[in-house]
């Protein structure tokens, strides 16, 4: 009968346009259709196809599944469940009296159904009488209820009501039938059914039914006719009838024809059809009437003279195009033309164009006004494309025309895409890079390089095929704000950005770093002297100060191969001036040992721990003088007589001694004239140096003595 998209029109074909659905959403279709004859439907299948742009692609489709249902009623649920979109109240469980079981939502949930079959009437439905009271007792949830129409059907159902006063939503979720279905195929049951869907709260609920006044009988009979038929036609024609009806609608109708005035014979008989195409003979006269059946049975008396008549002399001719056109593009551009057909036949037929053989994919025409539109881009061109158009006329029999259009889409080049660089910051020493990552919407792809414009800060570069950015600023490039710009180029075109990279002063300069060593009393020893320098320097001075006497004769040795010259003279009595100075060709370019301070002991010295600072460092890189530089100082561990205790930051400790010599190790908590010492442990030297456990918790003070 019909085809309906929740929220359109019925419209009476198989056709159901869906429109656009997007993501996470529903949309339901309903076909309506009447069968002539009664039963049962005893197997179902389905299928389904994609036929849109992705046709022939079942893994890119948009319909992934049918599933089939048995449905007994269209329904809405309403209230808390409502979203303007039918539901489905559907038998999934098989039994013979087709009781539902299961509500499917339109989102696509589910809910399970519970029947009830029997209910309490406060008494018939009359004529004088037409409201009353309905009393279900059910569970809580979705009740489905079956019961026996209070009218018997002699009255029309109009509204039922709950016990809060609101409506049952009517012809959906509230309906009455004449017969009841039987399964096997069997004759039904004729008795009237009163059928109510509902969410109940559980309990008992009283629903109010009321029936509408008796409606009076339909007696009078339809009137129709057959819409007027041009004076000429072609052979195949359209014929068109229509009819009225002041009771409950048309059934049918009868549609005869008549040939060159001879009797009126059936050409449609008992159609719901409202058209139909009828096929003549060249330069006969036809004539039509027709004759209307009301669902009461009401016939129309036919009619004495024809509602309309024609001749067929016309014969249709293909419509026409003017010659072929060819148009030119570059790539990019929109292609837009109208390439319209013209029907010769007086008066015109409607004509339809459409695109044929050759059509790139894209191109789109509008079948009644001929415009055609193709959005170029890039891999379109260069090439020519021979488009074949079709223009069909709406004649019967309709006829067809063909046509060509040539596009020739130009190769343009399009600068490549460079995006934009953020501001950048990086400390001295560490490694900054960045991916530029310059792209080419040309097809073929073509070949991109990259490069600085304008100079670079030194140490930094571009690759200029992978266009990855590096720079690891040394210590003497920051403080620094550096603007830069860089390009990528496909050979043809280039593109530039700018950017910005900020460093931070994190690094020293370069450092001087002291070494420690371990002697005796009249002994000597070396320390080392450690440079870590990234520049280029010509030269390092310093002044070395020592903490404490004991230590004499220092001098340089064992110096590395870039030093040219080597100064370590006395200023003062614990103070020496030290230079460094890069040898011919050399820079003083290092990480690592660049020279030995060797130095020899009193034979009497006093056990301590003598520091050796550098101070007053300088480096000499080229013209400048450098000074923000870091030193780290060292030191000799000097044991005479007596042993060296070194507290650490983790308790711990270390004990410098005479190898042979047994310590003991005491502590108090306090220090006092009455101080009471408790033995910690004693160690036994083997070596100069042995390392201590950590000591008992609390605030303590140690001190050691060399064992009785």
């Amino acid at each position: 009968i019909a085809t309906e998209v929740a929220g359109q029109n019925l419209v009476p074909s198989l056709t159901a346009d869906f429109g656009e659905l997007p993501p996470a959403s529903t949309a339901v279709g309903r076909w309506l259709f009447q069968s002539t004859l009664q039963g049962q439907f005893i197997s179902y299948s389905a299928t389904f196809e994609h036929t849109g742009p992705f046709s022939g692609r079942p893994e890119l489709a948009s319909v992934k599944e049918v599933s089939i249902h048995e449905m007994i009623h269209l329904v809405q649920a309403d209230r808390g469940f409502a979203d303007g979109k039918p539901d489905f109240l559907v038998n999934d469980i098989q039994d013979d009296d087709f009781l539902p079981d299961r509500l499917y939502l339109s989102d696509g949930r589910t809910n399970d159904v519970q029947v009830v079959l029997s209910a309490v009437v406060d008494g018939p439905a009359t004529e004088a009488d037409r409201e009353v009271r309905v009393t279900v007792t059910s569970g809580a949830g979705w009740t489905y209820v079956r019961v026996p129409d209070p009218s018997q059907g002699l009255l029309a159902l109009a509204r039922v009501l709950r016990p809060d006063g609101s409506e049952v939503p009517f012809g959906w979720n509230v309906w009455t039938t004449d017969r009841t279905f039987i399964a096997g195929g069997r004759r039904p049951v004729y008795e009237h059914r009163f059928h109510l869907l509902d969410f109940l709260p559980g309990g008992t609920a009283d629903y109010t039914v009321i029936y509408a006044a008796p409606v009076p009988p339909d007696i009078a009979p339809p009137e129709s006719r057959v819409a007027p038929l041009a004076a000429e036609n072609r052979a195949q024609f359209t014929v068109r009838w229509s009819g009225e009806d002041a009771g409950i609608g048309i059934r049918n109708f009868d549609v005869q024809v008549s040939t060159d005035g001879g009797p009126f014979i059936a050409w449609r008989s008992a159609t719901r059809d409202t058209a139909g195409v009828y096929t003549g003979e060249m330069g006969r006269t036809y004539a039509f009437h027709s004759v209307a059946v009301d669902e009461a049975g009401n016939r129309e008396l036919a009619p004495t003279l024809p509602d309309a008549t024609t001749r067929v002399s016309l014969v249709n001719r293909p419509p026409a195009f003017g010659i072929p056109v060819t148009f030119v593009v570059s790539e990019g551009e929109l292609v837009s033309f109208q390439m319209r057909a013209v029907d010769p036949d007086s008066p015109a037929d409607g004509v339809t164009h459409r695109l044929g053989i050759g059509a790139p994919a894209g191109m789109l025409m509008d079948p009644f006004s001929a415009r055609v539109t193709w959005p170029t881009g890039e891999g379109t061109g260069p090439a020519d494309f021979s488009v074949e158009i079709i223009a069909t006329d709406d004649g019967l029999p309709s006829m067809s025309a063909t046509n060509r259009v040539t596009v020739v889409v130009l190769e343009s080049n399009q600068a490549p895409l460079l995006p934009p660089i953020a501001e950048q910051t990086v400390s001295e020493s560490r490694l900054l890079e960045l991916s530029l990552n310059g792209s080419d919407e040309d097809l073929p792809a073509q070949t991109l390089r990259y490069r600085f414009v304008g100079t670079a800060p030194r140490g930094a570069t571009l690759d200029p095929v992978t266009g990855v950015f590096r720079w690891r600023p040394d210590p003497t490039q920051g403080p620094s704000t550096n603007d830069l710009s860089v390009a990528v180029t496909d050979g043809v075109d280039e593109t530039a950005r700018a950017f910005r990279v900020v460093v931070r002063d994190t690094e020293s300069d370069f450092q001087l770093k002291l070494g420690e060593a371990l002697v005796f009393a009249g002994q000597t020893g070396a320390v080392e002297v450690v440079l870590e320098s990234e520049l280029d320097l010509g030269a390092v001075s310093a002044r070395l100060r020592l903490s404490h006497p004991g230590v004499e004769g220092l001098a340089l040795s064992d110096l590395a191969t870039v030093v040219g010259s080597a100064i370590l003279e006395p200023v003062s009595q614990d103070e020496y001036r030290l230079q460094l100075t890069a040898g011919a060709g050399q820079t003083l370019r290092i990480r690592g040992r660049i020279a030995q301070l060797r130095f020899g002991t009193e034979p009497l010295a006093l056990s301590a721990f003598v520091r050796i600072e550098p101070e007053q460092v300088e480096g000499q890189l080229g013209d400048e003088t450098l000074t923000r530089t870091r030193r780290v100082g060292g030191r000799i561990i000097l044991l005479g007589t007596d042993p060296l205790l070194e507290a650490l930051a983790d308790r711990t400790g270390r004990l410098y001694g005479h190898p042979g010599v047994r310590y003991l190790l005491e502590t108090t908590p306090a220090l006092s004239e009455a101080s009471v010492w408790t033995l910690w442990r004693e160690e036994l030297m083997t070596a100069p140096l042995r390392l201590l456990p950590e000591v008992p918790a609390g605030d303590v003070f140690l001190r050691i003595r060399p064992s009785p």
